[in-house]
């Protein structure tokens, strides 16, 4: 009896942990990845968020190769400068320093939620209830900042302390008028909410129930671009991914709009030639 292997990459050791223990139990690698996806969102929160985007690059055993695109989407309709929140802020790198603007006119319309509810439909095997259960439960129980996080939260920290409710959720639990930092522990029991009400509710629930509405009213009342029409017109694009062939292996990565695959196509190109 031969006996299936996987591996897990991910940015920390609980999310490539909950990865490894959907495989246990008999997920294939799109139920580990969704799970690392969400709880990437717990375990990463500076870097992952279910109100982001991504792209899966995929290969079923029984298909072509495609690629999930369910990146944000810029809002349809412009709104007129002086109505919109939109400002600068500059993260301090040390070697380098980067301007970024935020404000609640940044928000692009949030892909992660249909990307994750359409991925599970054509390519799991698990419920949802266990892919998201490794997740809500890290964020019920909290887990310490690591040094990685901590040095990440420092980096962006005009942005985690743009506003009350921003620093709200990234607060010190010994004091919250600060940021938390290295070691202590990271509580999130609104996001555990929050996925736990996907599980029953479904994508809906984002992009036409009671969370994409007030999400809607926010950007309405305080400057924001994204209306009503943006959640409800979002759809996941399924694309040909960019195929290369570099010394006898195909890579499979992904097509333009994302520029990503097509440098690593071009640079892999460049290396053959050598």
């Amino acid at each position: 009896m031969i006996k299936k292997r996987g591996i897990v990459a991910a940015g920390h050791d609980e999310t490539a942990h909950t990865a490894s223990e959907i495989l246990l139990a008999g997920g294939n690698a799109f139920d580990a990845a969704l799970a690392a996806m969400l709880t990437a969102c717990v375990a990463e929160p500076v870097l992952e968020s279910p109100g982001g985007g991504g792209f899966l690059t995929a290969m079923p055993a029984d298909s072509d190769p495609l690629v999930y695109d369910f990146f944000a989407h810029t809002p349809r309709q412009k709104q007129p400068e002086e109505s919109i929140d939109f400002h600068p802020i500059v993260a301090d790198f040390g070697t380098a320093s980067q301007v970024f603007h935020i404000g609640m006119a940044s928000i692009a319309t949030p892909g992660f939620i249909r990307g994750l509810f359409t991925i599970h439909r054509d390519l799991c095997r698990l419920p949802l209830e266990m892919i998201a259960a490794p997740a809500i439960q890290l964020a019920r129980e909290g887990l310490p900042i690591n040094p990685f996080q901590d040095l990440i939260a420092r980096i962006v920290s005009p942005i985690l302390q743009a506003s009350p409710d921003n620093l709200a959720i990234h607060a010190s639990p010994a004091d919250p008028t600060r940021l938390i930092q290295k070691g202590e522990i990271h509580v999130q029991p609104l996001l555990a909410d929050f996925f736990a009400a996907l599980q029953h509710e479904g994508e809906a629930l984002f992009y036409e129930g009671e969370v994409g509405k007030q999400l809607i009213e926010d950007c309405r009342m305080m400057g924001g671009r994204l209306r009503s029409e943006d959640l409800q017109a979002y759809q996941v694009i399924k694309r040909h991914p960019l195929q290369h062939r570099y010394r006898g292996t195909r890579l499979i990565t992904n097509p333009l709009p994302s520029l990503g695959g097509t440098l690593i196509a071009f640079s892999l190109g460049l290396l053959g030639k050598l």
